[in-house]
């Protein structure tokens, strides 16, 4: 089974959303596009943003779980 590739993306990134979408249809990859969360110190964005998808992976019994940032 083709994995789906779980996308980090935030919404205003407009340059970034073109980019990935690109990069998954000419992969023709599966992908699920996640919204990143802010914060002022940036370390703890990341981390939260990465957890919700893990979190949601191991309550899907989720066999693996790929994360990419756009």
């Amino acid at each position: 089974m083709t994995p789906i590739i779980n996308i980090i993306h935030l919404p205003e990134r407009e340059d970034r959303r073109q980019s990935y979408l690109t990069q998954m249809n000419q992969q023709v990859a599966r992908f699920r596009v996640w919204y990143g969360f802010r914060d002022p110190v940036s370390w703890k964005a990341i981390s939260r943003s990465h957890k919700q998808i893990v979190q949601f992976a191991k309550n899907t019994n989720a066999e693996y779980c790929v994360i990419a940032e756009d």
